[in-house]
């Protein structure tokens, strides 16, 4: 019916990259794919510094960490049997403290405000095949 994610009208990537510069100069190259299946499917990401680089890697589990000035790779393993990876029942949780307890969330609501702005202007770049600037509006700041 008209609620299915491949319903006409329904705006679902298949696939897309988005590269991202920051105020002072760093740059994020993402990238996403939603059609690979079985083992090659893959979803985490990858930052890379100039003393190492980071990987998650949520379907199996597990962060690397890469060192840059030897030759050597830690492996950090962990359970993620949750929706998103745990991460909706850290938001949920960080919510409910700061309702009950008051107590301040570890991602602030213009962080959630900025990262849903990003994927907004993301699309719009793509549909109007320009570089858009990602700017938080000066009312949610003050």
């Amino acid at each position: 019916g008209g609620y299915c994610v491949f319903s006409k009208g329904i705006k679902t990537e298949d696939m897309g990259s988005c590269l991202i510069e920051y105020e002072h100069g760093p740059q994020v190259s993402y990238t996403q794919n939603f059609f690979t299946r079985y083992k090659a499917s893959q979803r985490g990401a990858r930052l890379y510094g100039y003393k190492g680089t980071i990987e998650f890697d949520w379907y199996r589990n597990e962060v690397k960490l890469y060192s840059h000035t030897s030759p050597t790779v830690d492996t950090i393993e962990f359970s993620g049997n949750m929706p998103h990876f745990g991460g909706d029942r850290e938001l949920c949780y960080d919510f409910l403290m700061a309702m009950r307890d008051r107590k301040p969330t570890r991602s602030s609501i213009d962080d959630g405000i900025l990262s849903a702005l990003t994927c907004l202007w993301a699309r719009e770049a793509a549909d109007s095949k320009q570089a858009c600037r990602v700017v938080m509006p000066s009312a949610v700041t003050a």
